[in-house]
């Protein structure tokens, strides 16, 4: 039988364009259809791809319909419109942990090709996304272009759209990206802090690789602000998301960025980076799709388990288009960031870490950012990548915060509610040795339901106990069937 995966939501405001791909499996050709399909919204039988203009403000619920060989799947849907953007987590797509300084159409279309052959479009994975180094050096007030790694930008967006993919890109306020490339912003003296050309590694990379921003004294909001003009012309080539990298992401400035989006003519979906300070939380709400909990992760495991104490104080700011982001998910192949990085090597992390990570991101809801090479996309990266009950547990709506019910010699156990009266529950190993775990399902899940253990696909009484060992680093994760 066919299955409908990934967001059930359609996040939009009135006369923007709509796009979303029907996630779904099947055997052999699908066909899509639909039921009370929202007026403006059209859907392409063969490929799933959702597109058009909702004018009206409002809920409007309407029926997928997927069909193979062997039965039909249908799942009910909601565009919600005018209420904010991104109501359930992104998942995509991120080039900084891969390609780095190095960053390139050709690297971005390799991408959302193997987002396409690869099939994790089929389950929920929406969005490529360059992060820094794309960028040419700006010419006078105009908005900065891309370098010569991009032939044609909007061309581009263009093409990957038409897979029924999202597409975004980098900036930040400052006169200097983190890796040295023109900001959002300039200083009267424009040649202050620019570099001579013999001393950059490329020549659009003006201020130096990170940390040169910091000797050059160029991270820091100059005295003409440009954003806005770059924020129109990200409209004009079609992006839908943008990462925009600073701190302390402070309120005012969030507003002012939010408010230039405003104006590129299409929904931007906005996510900060980096290190958001706690005290800003509830106002930075008010402007941006997520928020940069920490700063850059790293392929270690103690980079991994800190989110287990720092997620704690942010929980109750999360809401449905107010993501808490812990960074990205160090799975597959990556390499080293700030690098022009052409050989990419086997995450460090375990499987079993990475295992983790990916478990207890799905239970804050937390944005799903891969960073690996996904034209060497191994069998069990492709397995993590598309366990469909571990995505649906993050991209439950409307989400709720998960809580830690228990901590003990290591072992903590989190549940998290899901909707139609759901549960998820995780067991987390975060000491080095293998335990002994006993869990009594009755006490997190209705006797009268059965659950599921998402990683192993293994079906359980909830009225039944568990008793077994979890190995260092490692996790259990289950949820009710529905």
């Amino acid at each position: 039988m066919p299955r409908i995966n990934g967001s059930r939501v359609i996040a939009a405001n009135p006369n923007n364009p709509i796009l979303f791909k029907v996630p779904a499996c099947g055997q052999g050709k699908l066909h899509f259809s639909s039921i009370d399909l929202p007026t403006g919204l059209s859907l392409d039988s063969q490929t799933g791809i959702i597109q058009g203009v909702i004018t009206q403000k409002g809920e409007f619920p309407f029926t997928v319909v997927v069909e193979d060989e062997c039965g039909k799947a249908r799942r009910e849907l909601i565009a919600i419109i005018g209420k904010g953007l991104c109501l359930t987590p992104f998942m995509g797509w991120n080039s900084w942990y891969c390609h780095s300084e190095l960053i390139s159409e050709q690297a971005m279309r390799d991408a959302a090709r193997c987002f396409v052959e690869k099939d994790l479009i089929n389950h929920g994975w929406t969005y490529v996304n360059m992060d820094d180094c794309w960028q040419a050096i700006r010419q006078g007030d105009s908005p900065i272009q891309a370098n010569s790694r991009f032939h044609d930008i909007k061309t581009m967006v263009k093409d990957i759209h038409a897979f029924g993919i999202k597409v975004g890109i980098y900036s930040t306020p400052w006169v200097s990206t983190y890796a040295g490339f023109n900001g959002g912003s300039v200083l009267h003296n424009r040649a202050f802090g620019v570099l001579p050309e013999t001393e950059r590694l490329q020549i659009d990379q003006i201020y130096g690789r990170w940390p040169g921003l910091e000797k050059q004294k160029v991270n820091l909001i100059g005295d003409r602000w440009l954003f806005d003009v770059d924020a129109k012309q990200w409209g004009a080539w079609g992006f839908d998301f943008v990462k925009v990298d600073w701190l302390p992401n402070d309120i005012p400035t969030t507003k002012r960025i939010y408010q230039d989006l405003q104006q590129a003519g299409r929904d931007i979906v906005l996510s900060l980076s980096n290190n958001a300070p706690i005290e800003n939380a509830e106002g930075l709400a008010n402007y941006c799709n997520s928020v940069r909990t920490t700063s850059d992760i790293q392929a270690n495991w103690s980079l991994v388990v800190r989110n287990f104490e720092q997620q704690q104080p942010w929980l109750p700011f999360m809401r449905p288009g107010y993501w808490l982001d812990p960074d990205m998910l160090l799975v597959g192949n990556i390499a080293k960031p700030n690098q022009q990085n052409t050989v990419f090597l086997p995450s460090p992390l375990t499987q079993a870490e990475q295992r983790t990570q990916i478990s207890f991101w799905a239970m804050l809801s937390a944005p799903l950012l891969i960073s690996c090479d996904l034209t060497q996309l191994d069998e069990f990266t492709y397995h993590l990548l598309t366990n469909d009950d571990v995505i649906d547990i993050n991209q439950d709506y409307p989400a709720q915060a998960p809580i830690r019910v228990s901590q003990k010699n290591g072992i903590e156990i989190w549940t998290k509610s899901l909707h139609n009266q759901g549960v998820a529950l995780g067991v987390f190993n975060l000491s080095d040795e293998t335990r002994s775990i006993e869990i009594d399902f009755a006490r997190y899940f209705d006797k009268e339901n059965d659950i599921l253990n998402v990683w192993t696909q293994q079906k359980l009484d909830a009225s039944s106990e568990l008793r077994c060992e979890i190995s260092a680093h490692d996790v259990l994760l289950f949820k009710t069937t529905i």
